[in-house]
Parts: C-alpha cells; sequence; structure tokens
C-alpha cells in the first residue's frame, strides 16, 4: 500500500460505466445454471482486470514513494 496520508483527494460522482455497460450487453442469455455461472464468472474476472489495469497507472504516478 502507498503512504497517501498527505494526499488530498476529491471523490466525485460514482458514474456508470460504460465498459461494464457494453460487456453486459453481450453477456449470453437464457442456458442453464451452470452455463449462467461460466458466463458471470468470465464477465467478473473481465472487470477485475480492466481494475488491474487502472490500479497499475496509479501505482506509476506514485512510483518511488514510501510503501508501507
Amino acid at each position: 500500500m502507498i503512504l497517501l496520508r498527505n494526499e488530498v483527494f476529491t471523490l466525485g460522482r460514482e458514474r456508470k460505466d460504460s465498459y461494464v455497460n457494453e460487456l453486459f450487453k453481450i453477456r449470453i442469455k437464457g442456458g442453464n445454471r451452470q452455463q449462467a455461472l461460466v458466463d458471470r464468472l468470465l464477465f467478473s474476472a473481465m472487470i477485475e482486470a480492466r481494475s488491474c489495469e487502472r490500479f497499475k497507472v496509479l501505482s506509476e504516478k506514485y512510483k518511488g514513494r514510501r510503501i508501507v
């Protein structure tokens, strides 16, 4: 974790994520429970990968700072 005690952040309004909305549109509808579970897991994995990309960008901004 990067030490951010002295940083000031202003959080904006939570907004809809167009990436997530577009992924949701292409998911397979119908099917059995197992197919629905696999779809849901893949959907979640893609969203998680996107989050990792965002954290990578954030970590590059704070590169060289003290890590706690």
